[in-house]
């Protein structure tokens, strides 16, 4: 994902706040930061309570609502 023409990698997912369970938000960090590999992200959102979760990317102190993906380039694109 880019923020500011800048790439931002996902680093995480973050925990649910408990007044908003229905929220999966995405850490994020700048490149070079590592991150989470395909099987690792599937491995942490595979659970049924979190598939009709609404999904946001932390980016700095705001959470950008995250619309779709896309594949490029052999990466997972978020819109």
């Amino acid at each position: 994902m880019h923020s500011a023409e800048q790439p931002l990698r996902v680093t995480g997912v973050a925990p649910t706040d408990p007044d908003t369970p229905d929220q999966l938000v995405l850490t994020t960090a700048p490149a070079p930061a590592h991150a989470l590999k395909r099987w690792e992200l599937i491995m942490l959102t595979q659970a049924p309570a979190l598939r009709r979760c609404t999904v946001y990317a932390q980016v700095d102190d705001q959470l950008v609502p995250i619309f779709g993906f896309a594949f490029q380039d052999g990466a997972i694109v978020l819109h």
